[in-house]
């Protein structure tokens, strides 16, 4: 049998043109191809290995890096590149150079201007349509202040080599179901790797809140945050279940719409993962990019014949890492023909003739068609056909879709490009149809935490759970949004109200707390969409963000986003406080330590024995006889949660009418500490507490531990004991000012016989 060997000349470009583990990966798969390991000798398959090592050298010739870097570019030369650059692009700012012209010279280093400074740009075009010049400055500002500094180009070299490594591990074949599913071993190894060392930061960052003293790691946060993939999968599922029951209480039709890419970005045939003959080039980037300008399109398009939408949109890899989109939409029945077509229309236009549909987009590409067959005709067999004649056998786009017929769709080409899928009540809810999607681009568990089952597009009998860390891992690394609502109330102001606490109350924001409380998203839509229910624009809604404006600007110059802190009642100026703390983060120290430690030993007496020749009763030995023996010595009462009161609560405080009944002078000072001594119980526990931790490893939950921290925290003494003086009620600090309100003569003549009911009602408990 024949063995067969590299040309000399290819594997000395391949060894200097790749980097070292690229060219060894290449040149084995040659050896693979061009001499397989069973089966007679093929004469052509050396010829087939040529050519796909040409294809992985044209692959990185046509990258384009940036002078002074290639692919296993290490981080001083990386560093070094982005130092040169930021120096470089000062010198053109001082030379006068226009921001447009900066953004150019940016896109010759690999770097998308257009997408990067999408914010700044979008800004500039407001400024220019407004002429705020202020604004207009700004935004230039941002995009000069970033092609400056060393770290900005430091982080978009990296984002530009890693992403080209992909494409060219792509072309090189190593991206499909039986090389690297969804993404190369090499990147996935590489997002693994950055995770350890993110969840190492975490483990050795606490988060401080110094006006209460609570602290927490980072760590153990994420666990209760919406980064945990089980917290995120779960209340996806809870608004997809939401959005269902709105649609069944209205009557909407449902319908699950897959929206693909066309073949020439597929790499890989999905059947038999042969190389794809129509493949360009095109990066899964490229792809999501093409997806997102037929689903605007498709959005326009709708908007303009008045069709309201909304549900989910999820997006997934092909086994080859070429994006698709599952949408679960909702809308009228009178609007399900129209919102066919218009899906239709855009998601088979381009590269329609692959999918048998053949059609002109406008009336002048279908005249201009016509006299070029006129002429063709009369110069062959010296007949002149009108071309009006001509026209009538063909179709522009707009007539094609009006008149097509979707009884056989699922049979035809097309549906390989848009599927069409109704709900159907009977078989089950309509989240159910999207679960799947959510799944396994989350972690490939169901709620009860176990395996939803195989990955369709990995090799059989390969369980979701496992590829879903794949599927992450590709859309970091191409920057691709997952999951998209479509319609419906902002996420944002449902997360927040979850965050506070009430008790109830007949207005809107408290009801609508609640709802978010109890996690009925239907419930929580219906609320603050009113008649519109999900339909409702965002301008409508009867509720707002209420975000505290700041002076400060970032390093370019830019204005700081405002401070989110909780949500108003636009109507009413009603708002709720959900963000009252200041957190700061400490990395190293006492985090670091803690994260090595899950549990805490109870506090012994033996341990506190030191301190008991100036204490002549009992030591307590829990948190819980801590708290009982210093409730037992004061008499001082608890103050009220001021950020969960209405606003009106602080005009009672000003009349001392608290409802509580007050002591009288005899019993004030009886049998208290000395804060001398209640400090010494607090001090002492605390470190019996911490040396207890350090030396065992049967302790208490880490949750508990800090708990028991804090309840300590909380029992010191504001001042001595001994001062007789009554406690003073300090006012509520009116740090956050609901948005102003215009009042008339009515409200203050209401307002006030409010106040005088709600008096006599104090006045007859005093009684």
């Amino acid at each position: 049998m024949t063995y067969f060997h590299m040309a000399p000349v290819l594997e000395q470009d391949i060894q200097k043109t790749l980097p070292h583990g690229l060219a060894h990966v290449v040149i084995s798969r040659w050896q693979r191809t061009a001499n397989p390991a069973t089966g007679l000798a093929d004469l052509a398959a050396p010829a087939r290995a040529d050519r796909d090592a040409f294809r992985a050298l044209k692959a990185v010739q046509n990258l384009h890096l940036p002078d002074g870097l290639d692919l296993e570019a290490d981080n001083e030369t990386i560093e070094a590149r982005a130092q040169a650059l930021a120096a470089k692009f000062e010198q053109k700012e001082m030379l006068g150079m226009g921001y447009k012209h900066m953004m150019g010279a940016a896109d010759k280093e690999g770097i998308r201007s257009a997408e990067v400074f999408e914010e700044q740009l979008r800004k500039i075009a407001k400024a220019a349509d407004s002429g705020d010049d202020e604004l207009m400055a700004e935004g230039i500002a941002g995009i000069k202040g970033r092609l400056k500094e060393k770290k900005w180009w430091k982080r978009q070299l990296y984002k530009f080599l890693y992403r080209a490594f992909e494409a060219v591990m792509r072309e090189c074949g190593m991206v499909h179901r039986r090389a690297g599913l969804y993404i190369s071993s090499e990147a996935f190894k590489r997002f693994e790797q950055r995770k350890l060392k993110a969840r190492a930061f975490f483990e050795q960052t606490e988060a401080i809140c110094e006006e209460t003293g609570e602290s927490f790691v980072l760590a153990e946060l994420w666990e209760h945050s919406m980064a945990n993939p089980a917290i995120r999968r779960m209340e996806l599922m809870t608004r997809m279940r939401g959005f269902d029951e709105i649609s069944r209480v209205h009557g909407h039709y449902g319908c699950m719409v897959t929206l693909t890419c066309p073949s020439r970005f597929h790499k890989k045939l999905s059947k038999n993962s042969a190389d794809n003959p129509k493949f360009d080039g095109s990066t899964p980037r490229d792809g999501a990019d093409y997806l997102q300008k037929v689903w605007t399109q498709i959005r326009a398009n709708l908007g303009r014949a008045g069709i309201r939408i909304y549900g989910f949109r999820v997006a997934e890899p092909h086994h080859d890492a070429t994006p698709h989109w599952h949408l679960l939409l909702f809308m009228e029945q009178a609007h399900k023909e129209t919102f066919r077509r218009v899906v239709a229309k855009y998601g088979c236009r381009a590269d329609r003739e692959e999918l048998g549909l053949h059609y002109f987009e406008t009336d002048k590409e279908r005249t201009a068609e016509a006299r070029r067959r006129q002429e063709a005709i009369l110069r062959e067999s010296g007949k002149k056909i009108s071309l009006a004649q001509l026209k009538a056998a063909m179709k522009t786009e707009d007539e094609f879709w009006e008149n097509y017929s979707f009884r056989f769709w699922q049979k035809s080409r097309a549906a390989a490009r848009v599927d069409f899928k109704d709900i159907d009540p009977a078989k089950g809810c309509a989240a159910a149809y999207l679960a799947k999607y959510v799944s396994k681009n989350i972690d490939g568990l169901t709620n009860s935490g176990e395996s939803m089952g195989d990955d369709d597009e990995a090799e059989p009998g390969t369980s979701a759970a496992e590829t879903a860390k794949r599927v992450v891992a590709w859309a970091s690394q191409w920057g691709i949004r997952q999951f998209q609502q479509i319609g419906g109330v902002p996420v944002t102001l449902y997360r927040e109200l979850r965050r506070v606490h009430v008790d109830a109350e007949d207005s809107l924001l408290y009801r609508a707390v609640h709802a978010a409380d109890q996690g009925d998203w239907g419930k929580f839509v219906a609320l603050l969409g009113g008649e519109d229910y999900a339909f409702v624009k965002r301008a409508d809604l009867p509720l707002a963000l209420y975000k505290e404006e700041t002076e400060e600007r970032n390093q370019y110059g830019e204005e700081k986003a405002a401070i989110l802190r909780g949500v108003v009642e636009l109507e009413t100026g009603e708002y709720l406080i959900s963000r009252e703390k200041e957190w700061i983060l400490k990395y190293g120290g006492s985090a670091a330590a803690w994260t090595r430690v899950n549990n805490c030993t109870k506090i012994s007496e033996a341990d506190l024995a030191a301190v008991s020749d100036t204490i002549t009763y009992k030591i307590p030995a829990t948190p819980e006889e801590i708290e009982q023996t210093l409730a037992a010595c004061e008499e001082i009462d608890d103050l009220p949660n001021w950020d969960i009161l209405p606003d009106e609560s602080w005009d009672f405080d000003l009349y001392g009418f608290d409802g509580e009944e007050e002591q009288g002078e005899e019993e004030q000072g009886k049998g208290r500490l000395k804060k001398a001594d209640q400090d010494k119980i607090i001090e002492s526990a605390r470190e019996a507490a911490v040396a207890a931790r350090q030396k065992s490893l049967d302790i208490w939950d880490i949750w508990k531990f800090k708990d028991y921290m804090r309840r300590l925290d909380g029992l010191r003494m504001v001042k001595p004991l001994t001062d007789d003086t009554p406690v003073i009620k300090q006012q509520r600090r009116q740090r956050y000012q609901p948005r102003p309100r215009v009042w008339t003569v009515d409200d203050v003549l209401a307002r006030g016989q409010e106040l005088l009911a709600k008096i006599g009602e104090e006045l007859e408990k005093l009684d």
